[in-house]
């Protein structure tokens, strides 16, 4: 049975795909530490890449309940961050909404 971080994580696919967002799970080679997956305002995979390279996405690490990044994590984000890309640690669905709708008033606008 999936722990709570997978329970997040597949209710907060499922929002995302509901309103059109892709949610695409990620690998970064030979790379510890950085989050795995990748939300975007477009739904599909040339859509997906497209506002990547626009910047309109945001790498997800998921957490459980309360639960912090371990050390590598951080060090992972941070360098992320200092290339100019938005990482944020998710520990709960009512965090993600914020993040869709932070999306949804750009995507209006």
């Amino acid at each position: 049975m999936p722990g709570p971080e997978a329970t997040i994580e597949r209710e907060c696919g499922a929002l995302a795909s509901a309103v059109g967002f892709g949610f695409y799970k990620i690998a970064f080679k030979n790379r510890r530490g950085c989050p795995d997956r990748v939300l975007t305002v477009d739904g599909d995979p040339d859509g997906g890449l497209a506002a990547a390279l626009s910047g309109r996405c945001v790498f997800l690490e998921f957490k459980r309940s309360g639960a912090k990044p371990d050390p590598v994590q951080v060090l992972a984000h941070e360098d992320l961050r200092r290339h100019g890309a938005r990482v944020e640690v998710v520990d709960s669905v009512e965090q993600f909404k914020g993040i869709m709708q932070e999306y949804q008033r750009g995507r209006e606008s």
